[in-house]
C-alpha cells in the first residue's frame, strides 16, 4: 500500500518546529509497504510520522492529493477503544489497525486505520469514504476529513486484523443502517445531509451507488483499474487478475461534473417489481434456517437475520412474517430489539439489494442441499440459471499432472480396453502423446489437425507416417472431380478409389497418382502412423495401441440421409434375384410412420458397379450407405427423406485411448460395455472468462420466429468474432466459424469471441443415437416429445426444451448440444489465455458467469418485446 512515511523517529509528539520540517518533506518520501510493516514503523521505538495519502506535486497540501488506500480516524477522550471496536463490530466495519497516540495515558487517545482492497484516485470518492467513517464514529477529530492530514507515530498497538478490508458499498450500507438505529425519525434527513456534503445523487432517499457483479466498463483495463469514462459516474473496476470468477464494478453517481462537483445530490425513484406468490410453506420445508427462525426455535445472529432480509425484502408478505418472528422470540438476556429491523427491510428495498448467497450467512450449509439463495429454493424463473453446486476447480498444473498420469497408465495397459480420458480443452492432450516413445496409431478428426500433429512430432525428432489427403485438382478436371464427389455422395468410396486410379493412368494426372501411391505406402507402413477418424475405420494397423484425439462418436455412429424417390429409382439397377427383398424394404420405408425408428432387417446387395447408378439413374443421395445402415427413421417435416445411422466399431484386439474434452461416459459404456474405462480430469481454474446470457435460447427456431432477436444478437456482438449457425453466420459482422465445423480452428486463441445459439439438431438424430445404443426409444410416444420444462444438470437448475426425466433421449440431446458449445468455447483457449468468451444460449455451461440483460439495456435496443415472448 502506498503511503508517505517520514524517516525521522520520535518517542513523543514532536514540537511545532519539528512538525513544520516533517510536514515540508514528508510528501517526497513515498513508499509502498504492507500493514504489518507500517505498524512496525509507526509504533515506538520507531515512531515515524506518516500520511495515508500520496501527493502530486510532492508537497503536503489538500490540493495536491493524488491517491489513497488507507483511511484514519483520530479519537480523543470521547469514547473508549472498546466502545469504538464494538460499534465497528455491530456495523460490520473491520479496522485493520488501532494504536494509541503519543499523548495517550490510559488508552483514551487512539487512532483507527481502515484499509481498502484497491487504491482510490478520485478525491470525491475519498471524501465519500472518509465522511462515512466519520459519520459512524462521530466522536473522531473533525480534522480527519482533510485529504492531506498527517499522523504521528504511537505508543502501543490495541488491535490488528491485517486482512481486514472495507468496501465502499458495504461502508455506505453500514452508515445508513447505523443512522436508522440511532434515530429512525431523523435518519432520512441525516442521509440526505451526507449526500449533500459529498455530492452523491440519491435513489429512493439513499446514496446512488451501483454494484455490477462480473461486469466492467473496460475488460482490458487491468487490475484494480479506476476508470472515469463519464464525468458524473465514477467507475471502480475491481479485478484481481483474470482468473477471478466474479470481478465487479462499483459505480458512484455524483452530481455536477468531475472537475467542479456540486455538493447537492439529485433524487429519483427505483423501479423494482415485487415477488408475489413465493410459497412460504415450500420455503419453510426447504430452508432450515427460515423454518427454525419463523417457528421461534432458533436464535439467529445478526449476519443470519440480515442475510434473510436481503433475500426476503422484495417478497410480498415476507416482512410481516419476519417481524412477527422477531416479536415472538423472548428469552432472558437476549433480544432482537437492539436493531431497527423495519429500517433494514426499507434499506434493502430502496437500494435494490441483491439476495445474499446462502453459503455467505446460513449456519446450516452442511445440513441441507442449498441453492444459490433463499429465493432459488422455491422459485425457478424461465431464462434463469440457479447454481446449486459450484464446480470444484483444481490448478492447471494439477490438471496437467493428472492427465499425464492417466495417459501413461493407459498406454501401459495390455488388456485391449478402451480408455476414455475426458480433459478440459487446451490442457495439453496432444503434448501427452507427442512425447511417447512407444509406436502407436494416432487418429485425428480432420486432415488439418492430423497434419499439425505430424509437424509437431517431426519437430520433436519422431519418425511418423501420415495418411495422404485427396488433392484438389485444377479446373480442367472439374468434370472428373464432380464424378468422384458423386461416388462419395451415393456411398461408393471403393468405386471412387478405382475411378481415381483409372483416370490417373489414362489422363496422366500426377496429383492423383502421387495420392494413390502415398495411400498404398501408408497401408503398408510400420511404426507410428497418423490418420483421420474416418480412415481409422478401415485401417488394418499393425500397432497394438491406438490413440484417438477428440471424440470419435460422430464417426462411430455414422449418420446419413436418402430420398425415398431415389430409393424407388434404385429398382432399375437392382439384381433380379434381389427384387423381392427390395420391395419388402421399400414398403417398410414408405409405410413407416414419421419419427418412428426401425431396424433394417432386410438385406439387399447393391449393383456390382456403382457406375450403373451414376449412368442409368438420377440418384444423388446415399442409397448405398442406406443399404449398410442399422436403423432408419422418416422425417416428419419432409416425408421424402429417410435419416439413417450405421454403427461402426473400434478394433477388438487393440488397446484404445480416447482423449476428448466432450466424451460422454453413458454413451461410451452403452456402446462398448465393460471394455470402457472412463476417467475425467477435474475442471481447472481458467485464465480467461466465460460469460453467458441464458435468458433466450437463440435457437434456429427462436431466431426464425423472432427476427428482432437476430438484430439484437448482431448489435450485441458488434465486430467481435462470432461462432453461430451455418445458415445465419453471414448476418454477423465478423463470422469465423459455424457449429459442426469447429475442429482444428485454433487461430482465435486468446481472442474475445461471441457464441450465438443453442445448437439443437433434428429430434430424429436423438432417436437414431438411442436405437444404435440399443435403447428402446420412440419419438412418437407422448412421453418422448420434447417440452419446455425445469431440469437439473451439472449442479444447475434451469428451464430447457427437452425430454422427460430419466429419458435416454435427454442425455443424448444435452450431450450433443453441450459438446458443440464446449467446442466453440475452446476455440478461444480460455484455459490459458486472458480472453472473454460470451455465450448467448440457454444451455448453461459449467463454470460460466451467468448474466442477464437488464430492462434498461433491452429498452435501449428497442427490443423489450423480444424478451417478453416465450422461448422454447
Amino acid at each position: 500500500m502506498k503511503i508517505c512515511l517520514d524517516h525521522e523517529r520520535f518517542i513523543v509528539k514532536p514540537k511545532k518546529e519539528y512538525r513544520r520540517v516533517v510536514s515540508a518533506r514528508i510528501a517526497t518520501q513515498e513508499t509502498d509497504m504492507s500493514l504489518e510493516e507500517l505498524t512496525r514503523e509507526i509504533i515506538i521505538p520507531n515512531g515515524r510520522t506518516w500520511t495515508p495519502a500520496i501527493f502530486d506535486p510532492q508537497y503536503r497540501e489538500n490540493d495536491n492529493w493524488k491517491a489513497q488506500q488507507l483511511f484514519v480516524l483520530d479519537i480523543d477522550h470521547e469514547i473508549t477503544s472498546d466502545i469504538a471496536l464494538e460499534r465497528c463490530r455491530r456495523t460490520g466495519l473491520k479496522p485493520a489497525l488501532v494504536y494509541t497516540t503519543f499523548s495517550s495515558i490510559t488508552n483514551e487517545r487512539f487512532r483507527m486505520v481502515f484499509a481498502l482492497d484497491y487504491e482510490i484516485t478520485d478525491e470525491r470518492v475519498r471524501d465519500v469514504i472518509q465522511t462515512a467513517l466519520m459519520t459512524i464514529l462521530k466522536e473522531c477529530d473533525p480534522g480527519c476529513k482533510d485529504p492531506a492530514r498527517m499522523f504521528f507515530g504511537g505508543k502501543a498497538v490495541l488491535h490488528t486484523d491485517y486482512s481486514a478490508r472495507i468496501g465502499i458499498p458495504e461502508l455506505i450500507e453500514s452508515m445508513c443502517l447505523y443512522l436508522c438505529d440511532q434515530d429512525k425519525s431523523h435518519a432520512a434527513r441525516e442521509i440526505e445531509r451526507f449526500c449533500n456534503i459529498v455530492g452523491l445523487d440519491m435513489v429512493d432517499g439513499l446514496p446512488y451507488i451501483e454494484v455490477l457483479n462480473g461486469q466492467s466498463p473496460d475488460y482490458s483495463s487491468g487490475d484494480s483499474a479506476i476508470l472515469a469514462k463519464k464525468p458524473q459516474i465514477h467507475y471502480i473496476y475491481i479485478n484481481k487478475g483474470l482468473a477471478v470468477k466474479s470481478p465487479k464494478t462499483i459505480m458512484l453517481h455524483f452530481a455536477g461534473n468531475i472537475t467542479t462537483p456540486t455538493k447537492s445530490g439529485n433524487s429519483r425513484k427505483s423501479d423494482i417489481s415485487p415477488i408475489r406468490n413465493l410459497g412460504f410453506k415450500k420455503l419453510s420445508k426447504k430452508c432450515q434456517l427460515y423454518r427454525k427462525f419463523i417457528n421461534g426455535r432458533y436464535w439467529a445472529y445478526y449476519p443470519e437475520l440480515f442475510g434473510m432480509i436481503t433475500n426476503l425484502w422484495n417478497v410480498q408478505g415476507a416482512r410481516k412474517k419476519f417481524m412477527k418472528a422477531i416479536e415472538r422470540y423472548k428469552m432472558p438476556f437476549r433480544s432482537y430489539a437492539k436493531y431497527d429491523w423495519e429500517s433494514r427491510f426499507t434499506y434493502c428495498r430502496k437500494s435494490g439489494y441483491k439476495p445474499t448467497g446462502c453459503d455467505k450467512f446460513c449456519p446450516f450449509t452442511q445440513d441441507c442441499k442449498h441453492r444459490r439463495n433463499m429465493i432459488d429454493h422455491v422459485r425457478l424463473c424461465r431464462g434463469m440459471v440457479n447454481v446449486i453446486e459450484e464446480p470444484k476447480l483444481i490448478s492447471c498444473r494439477q490438471a496437467e499432472q493428472e492427465l499425464a498420469d492417466l495417459v501413461i497408465e493407459a498406454i501401459a495397459k495390455k488388456d485391449n480396453g478402451i480408455y476414455v480420458i475426458k480433459a478440459p480443452a487446451g490442457l495439453g492432450k496432444t503434448e501427452e502423446f507427442v512425447k511417447q516413445t512407444k509406436h502407436f496409431t494416432l487418429a485425428a478428426p480432420t486432415h488439418k489437425l492430423k497434419d499439425e500433429i505430424h509437424t509437431r512430432m517431426k519437430n520433436e525428432g519422431k519418425e511418423v507416417i501420415t495418411s495422404p489427403k485427396l488433392p484438389e485438382l485444377g479446373p480442367e478436371y472439374q468434370e472428373e472431380m464432380a464424378y468422384i464427389d458423386r461416388l462419395y455422395d451415393i456411398g461408393a468410396p471403393k468405386e471412387a478409389a478405382e475411378y481415381m486410379k483409372s483416370i490417373a493412368q489414362k489422363k496422366g494426372i500426377p496429383e492423383l497418382a502421387t495420392y494413390l501411391d502415398d495411400l498404398d505406402k501408408f497401408s503398408k507402413a510400420e511404426g507410428t502412423v497418423i490418420t483421420t477418424h474416418e480412415r481409422l475405420m478401415s485401417l488394418e494397423t499393425k500397432n497394438d495401441t491406438v490413440i484417438i484425439d477428440e471424440d470419435i462418436l460422430p464417426t462411430l455412429l455414422k449418420q446419413g440421409s436418402m430420398k425415398i424417390s431415389d430409393f424407388r429409382e434404385f429398382e432399375t439397377v437392382i439384381k433380379p434375384e434381389e427384387r423381392t427383398r427390395y420391395y419388402a424394404l421399400l414398403n417398410a420405408v414408405v409405410d413407416l410412420e414419421p419419427e418412428t425408428c426401425m431396424g433394417r432387417n432386410v438385406g439387399i446387395r447393391g449393383p456390382d458397379a456403382a457406375d450403373e447408378i451414376l449412368t442409368e439413374t438420377q440418384i444423388n443421395t446415399d442409397v448405398l450407405g442406406f443399404l449398410k445402415c442399422d436403423f432408419f427413421i422418416k422425417s416428419r417435416g419432409n416425408r421424402n427423406i429417410i435419416h439413417y445411422i450405421r454403427r461402426r466399431f473400434l478394433p477388438e484386439n487393440k488397446n484404445i485411448i480416447i482423449l476428448s474434452a466432450t466424451a460422454n461416459k453413458f454413451i461410451y459404456e452403452q456402446l462398448f460395455g465393460n471394455r470402457v474405462h472412463f476417467s475425467e480430469v477435474e475442471r481447472c481454474e481458467t485464465v480467461g472468462r466465460i460469460i453467458q446470457y441464458p435468458q433466450k435460447s437463440f435457437s434456429r427456431d427462436c431466431i426464425n420466429k423472432n427476427l428482432e432477436l437476430m438484430e439484437f444478437a448482431k448489435s450485441f456482438a458488434g465486430n467481435k468474432p462470432v461462432i453461430t449457425y451455418k445458415a445465419t453466420r453471414q448476418a454477423f459482422g465478423n463470422p469465423i466459424a459455424h457449429f459442426g465445423a469447429l475442429n482444428g480452428l485454433d487461430s482465435f486463441s486468446g481472442n474475445n469471441i461471441v457464441i450465438v445459439g443453442t445448437p439443437h439438431v433434428n429430434p430424429t438424430v436423438y432417436s437414431l443415437y438411442a436405437a444404435a445404443l440399443g435403447l428402446d426409444t420412440r419419438l412418437g410416444r407422448t412421453s418422448e416429445r420434447p417440452e419446455y420444462i425445469p431440469i437439473e444438470r451439472n449442479g444447475m437448475e434451469f428451464y430447457f426444451n427437452t425430454f422427460s426425466k430419466g429419458s435416454a433421449l435427454r442425455e443424448i440431446q444435452l450431450f450433443l448440444i453441450e459438446s458443440e458449445l464446449e467446442q466453440a468455447i475452446g476455440r478461444a483457449r480460455v484455459l490459458r489465455q486472458p480472453c472473454e468468451v460470451t455465450v448467448l444460449s440457454n444451455c448453461p455451461i459449467v463454470g460460466a458467469e451467468f448474466r442477464y440483460f437488464s430492462k434498461e439495456n433491452r429498452e435501449k435496443m428497442s427490443l423489450k418485446a423480444v424478451f417478453q415472448k416465450s422461448d422454447k
